[in-house]
């Protein structure tokens, strides 16, 4: 208490911590008050990411899904499916597959076996209840969505089904980046 002995050295720390003290208060309310502004931002800016990501998501199935209906109604693809001889399909759902840039691509004949499975690992073909969208894990790590649409020849009532076709996008790392 020696440094307090005098009347300057009072006065000194007298001042000091009158001027210090509301400084500290107020940085601490700043501080405060801007982690606090900063967490409202992030959250926001995580929500504004997830509605882009799942419109981007939307946007990619229903470009499948198109692609799916166009495939199915091509003369090609329906003459190959009529005659349900898995060589006769495979070259063309190849071509195909590249030119659509599709992840899976899936062939039925109208008995419902697979006549050519692109993109899936053998034994593992989509499951879905009906036509339409599905979701299915194909292997550790890999998640396939797929569209499932009918080959449907004629326009009589009801038209002839010769089988269905499977068109979808992997959900993995690369998708995600």
């Amino acid at each position: 208490m020696a440094a307090l002995a005098s009347l300057r050295s009072r006065v000194f720390a007298a001042t000091a911590v009158v001027a210090v003290l509301p400084i500290a208060a107020a940085l601490g309310f700043a501080a405060t008050r801007f982690a606090r502004q900063a967490e409202v931002d992030l959250g926001r800016g995580l929500q504004e990411a997830a509605r882009l990501a799942d419109q981007y998501h939307r946007a990619q199935l229903e470009t499948v899904a198109e692609r799916a209906l166009l495939m199915a109604d091509l003369p090609k693809l329906k003459a190959a499916v009529a005659t349900a001889d898995a060589p006769t399909v495979e070259p063309l759902a190849r071509d195909y597959r590249d030119r659509v840039r599709s992840d899976v691509f899936v062939v039925w004949d109208r008995q419902n076996r697979a006549l050519i499975s692109l993109g899936v690992p053998s034994g593992r073909l989509p499951v879905c209840a009906g036509d339409g969208p599905c979701v299915f894990v194909a292997e550790p790590g890999r998640l396939l969505e797929t569209v499932k649409v009918p080959i449907l020849l004629g326009g009589g009532e009801p038209p002839e089904l010769l089988g269905r076709l499977a068109l979808g996008l992997a959900l993995d790392d690369a998708l995600a980046e």
